[in-house]
């Protein structure tokens, strides 16, 4: 069996260490040159320990190109290209005020409409093509079935489409794509059935089928913009409430029925949470999902306030944040506008250009503003974590 893999990021590979795991030929097509050329020196570019750790069994089995040709040649196609939000922070909010709810004008489609005729030119028939880029309800016809129609194939007919949207976690050491329970919607007739065969059957993963595609579509940006608006909860408890709120969750934390708790980082941000709320937002129109947008995008700002507070109480003058991923303890990084340490320095250098601050983290030095660092070099040191920025902001060391 071969397998096509269309998207190099982080669910790409993921995803290709899983099939050549099944012992799947894979080919990876990517139009980034510097990743293809990555994966084909036996190098994954994602920080994930599960690809990284499997990467040295399977590597014989993946190859990665720039050319959709080889489409032709696979058994089934996994389209898994990134759709980034085109605005973030002000502009963003301008359009959320405005209560627009145009899916283009929040969310870049031509990445998944690239792939989607990529993939229609070259694919053969009998094919399985699944889709497990996120996308909004509708969006799996309205972007890969219009494709394939539109040089003749017919899902359900001559090929097969499902949606099996990712649910990566990145630098979680229990969950990876290898473990992880997923939602399964079809096309058109036997698509269903011929997806759960791959995923299910050859993959070995636990499905949940759901009888209307839009239902899987839906499934997968509600569960992040349940973490947004969450995320967005506890944020404006922070800016608003007046007590401190990491001592008030705590207290919140001891219930043992009823709550889960989500502390309030600077940004809810990540290749996810807002792109996928913005899909939500735009397809229902939720009030509550508008509102936590705008408070998440409010949040960096209000977090560049308060650090710059305790640094001038302290008379510190040069400031060390060690760790840059989009979430503690993860060195996965990606677009710097949707990084939490990305925007919160923004914000500090805009409003403080008399304090210098240095973002380091030794697993990602091609993104930090130094190579390495000595003890005592710097006036203050903050570890990017959400306890660790809200106990310098309350007062701790």
């Amino acid at each position: 069996m071969r397998a096509a893999v269309v998207g190099g990021g982080y669910v790409g590979q993921s995803t290709a260490a899983l099939l050549a795991m099944k012992g799947i030929e894979t080919v990876i097509i990517d139009i980034n040159p510097a990743i293809v050329d990555s994966i084909n020196a036996g190098k994954p570019t994602v920080a994930d320990e599960h690809v990284t750790r499997v990467w040295p069994e399977v590597r014989e089995r993946i190859r990665a190109t720039t050319s959709y040709d080889p489409i032709g040649d696979a058994d089934a196609v996994i389209i898994a290209v990134n759709t980034p939000p085109k605005h973030i922070g002000d502009e963003l909010v301008e359009l959320l005020r405005k209560r627009v709810r145009d899916i283009e004008a929040f969310i870049n489609l031509a990445p998944l409409r690239s792939a989607a005729a990529g993939v229609a030119e070259r694919v053969k028939r009998g094919t399985l093509i699944a889709l497990e880029t996120t996308i909004y309800p509708g969006g799996t016809e309205e972007n890969v079935a219009r494709a394939l129609e539109d040089v003749g194939l017919v899902p359900g007919r001559d090929v097969y489409l499902v949606h099996a949207p990712e649910r990566v976690d990145p630098g979680n050491r229990r969950w990876w794509t290898g473990n992880i329970p997923r939602v399964i919607g079809g096309v058109g007739e036997g698509s269903l059935e011929r997806g759960l065969r791959f995923y299910r059957d050859v993959l070995g993963l636990e499905m949940h089928p759901v009888s209307d595609i839009r239902v899987a579509e839906l499934s997968k940006i509600y569960e992040n913009t349940y973490r947004l608006v969450n995320i967005a909860y506890a944020q404006e408890a922070l800016m608003r409430a007046g007590v401190n709120v990491l001592e008030m969750l705590d207290a919140v934390s001891t219930k043992p029925f009823g709550i889960k708790v989500f502390y309030p980082g600077p940004y809810a941000g990540g290749t996810c949470l807002v792109k996928d709320s913005l899909m939500y937002y735009a397809s229902t129109g939720s009030e509550i999902v508008r509102n936590a947008l705008i408070i998440n995008e409010e949040t960096p700002r209000w977090f560049a306030r308060a650090i710059l507070q305790r640094i001038r109480e302290l008379g510190a003058k040069k400031v060390l944040i060690k760790g840059i991923g989009y979430k503690p303890g993860s060195p996965y990084r990606g677009d710097p506008r949707l990084n939490p340490v990305d925007r919160v320095v923004a914000e500090m250098r805009k409003l403080a250009p008399d304090i210098e601050v240095v973002r380091y983290d030794e697993r990602a030095l091609e993104d930090s503003d130094v190579t390495s660092v000595r003890e005592g070099e710097y006036d203050v040191v903050i570890e990017w974590s959400y306890r660790g920025f809200l106990g310098f902001i309350y007062g701790g060391a």
